[in-house]
């Protein structure tokens, strides 16, 4: 998913573009897009929901998924959330729906044990 950083946060391509057009209206601030500034002005599109990480990343505006590949230390944290998903007293959340479906090769199987 393609993503934009502004002030040290992840923003989806709608929050950021929408940030753009707000921040459009000065052009003391058109200037920082070209500079590499993202302190003043959005940078991007980049592509890979902001890069491999090692959490799923969400949008800081929205809380959009960002569909992020993940580091190994993040596919267990991953499978760690999903596997709770599966316990049958757990009630799993959107957010552990969404990770399961883009991430689905980290889903435990029918009889896997819980490490």
């Amino acid at each position: 998913m393609t993503t934009y950083v502004f002030q040290a946060a992840l923003l989806c391509e709608e929050c950021g573009l929408r940030t753009k057009l707000h921040l459009c209206g000065s052009e003391e601030l058109a200037d920082y897009s070209l500079l590499g500034d993202s302190d003043r002005y959005p940078q991007g599109p980049f592509s890979d929901g902001g890069g491999e990480a090692d959490s799923p990343a969400h949008c800081d505006s929205c809380g959009l998924f960002l569909a992020n590949p993940l580091t190994a230390d993040g596919e267990e944290y991953v499978r760690e959330a999903l596997c709770e998903c599966h316990e049958p007293t757990h009630v799993c959340s959107d957010v552990c729906r969404a990770w399961g479906t883009f991430y689905h090769h980290l889903l435990p199987t029918d009889g896997e044990a819980e490490t």
